[in-house]
C-alpha cells in the first residue's frame, strides 16, 4: 500500500460498509497535550454504534486468573536468577530512576515489570486517568457496544507465547541502559505527538527483537481479521495502540488490501 502518511486518526469505508468507521493510535498516556483533543475524539465515538479497543477492558479486568500470566514464569525468585549482588544494583537504577521498588514487583514477570517502568517513565499527569482508558469509559457512559479486537484468551495465549529468554534479557538490558530507554522512549513519545505511524512501528519492531511475531505482527493479524468482520455489521470506533497502525503488516495496511478505503483525518 505503500508509506502511510502521518496520523494518528483514520476514516475507513467502503461500498460493502453502510457506514463510516474511525481507527484511532492510542497510547497509555495522561498529559494534557493529548487529553486536550479529547472533545474531536468524543465527536466521532458518539457518531458510531461501537466501540473497539484491543480487548474488553472490563471482561479482562473481572477475569480472576488472568493476573496468573502477569506472575513470574520461573519458580526461581528474580533475585535469585540474578544473584543478589546484581538484584541490589538494578533495584537501586529502578528506583533513582522511576521511584519503583524492586522488592513489590519481583513476583512479576520480567515483561510486566518493564512496562510498569516504562508507563512511569512517560509524561504522566495526576488526576484524569490515561487516554486509552478514558475512551472506553466515554463510550461505555454513552451506552456504545463495548468490543475486543482480541479475545482474553488470545492476549493470554501471546503472553505464554514469548520467548521466555528474549523477555529475562530484554529486562536486563533495560536495567543496564536505562538512561538510554529513557531518551528512547521520550523519542517514540514525540513520534506519537507528531502522528508518526511509520517509526513507532519500526521503533516498537526492533525493540522486541525476536518477540516481534508474537506480539506485532499475529496480533495484528488478529486485529484486522476481527475488526473486518464487525465493520460491515455496524460503525465502529476501533482504539489500539499507535504501533499496530503502521508497516506492512499493520492494521491500516491490511484495511486497505480488504479493499477498504482508509484516510486521514486531522488531529
Amino acid at each position: 500500500m505503500g508509506k502511510q502518511k502521518s496520523g494518528l486518526l483514520w476514516q475507513v469505508q467502503g461500498a460493502q460498509l453502510q457506514q463510516t468507521s474511525y481507527v484511532f493510535g492510542t497510547m497509555h498516556v495522561k498529559n494534557q497535550s493529548i487529553l486536550s483533543k479529547l472533545e474531536q475524539l468524543e465527536n466521532y465515538i458518539l457518531q458510531t454504534d461501537a466501540f473497539a479497543a484491543e480487548y474488553h477492558l472490563d471482561e479482562s479486568m473481572e477475569a480472576q486468573n488472568f493476573s496468573g500470566a502477569f506472575q513470574a514464569r520461573s519458580k526461581e525468585p528474580l533475585r535469585y536468577k540474578l544473584g543478589e549482588k546484581k538484584y541490589q544494583k538494578y533495584r537501586k537504577i529502578i528506583q533513582n530512576s522511576v521511584q519503583l521498588d524492586l522488592d513489590h514487583l519481583a513476583s512479576l514477570r520480567p515483561l510486566i515489570i518493564a512496562n510498569l517502568i516504562e508507563e512511569r517513565m512517560l509524561p504522566q499527569e495526576k488526576g484524569p486517568v490515561a487516554l486509552d482508558i478514558h475512551l472506553w469509559q466515554f463510550a461505555k457512559h454513552h451506552n456504545k457496544t463495548l468490543l475486543g479486537l482480541e479475545t482474553l484468551k488470545e492476549q493470554m495465549q501471546t503472553l505464554e507465547g514469548i520467548d521466555a529468554q528474549q523477555e529475562f534479557a530484554a529486562f536486563i538490558g533495560l536495567c543496564r541502559n536505562i538512561s538510554a530507554h529513557h531518551r528512547q522512549l521520550h523519542k517514540m513519545y514525540n513520534w506519537y505527538l507528531s502522528g508518526n505511524i511509520r517509526a513507532l512501528y519500526q521503533a516498537t519492531q526492533k525493540g522486541l527483537g525476536k518477540n516481534r511475531y508474537t506480539m506485532l505482527h499475529k496480533r495484528n493479524q488478529i486485529m484486522s481479521d476481527r475488526l473486518l468482520l464487525i465493520l460491515p455489521e455496524q460503525s465502529v470506533f476501533a482504539a489500539v495502540g499507535a504501533a499496530h497502525l503502521g508497516g506492512k503488516n499493520g492494521l491500516l495496511a491490511q484495511l486497505k488490501r480488504s479493499g477498504l478505503k482508509v484516510t486521514a483525518l486531522p488531529y
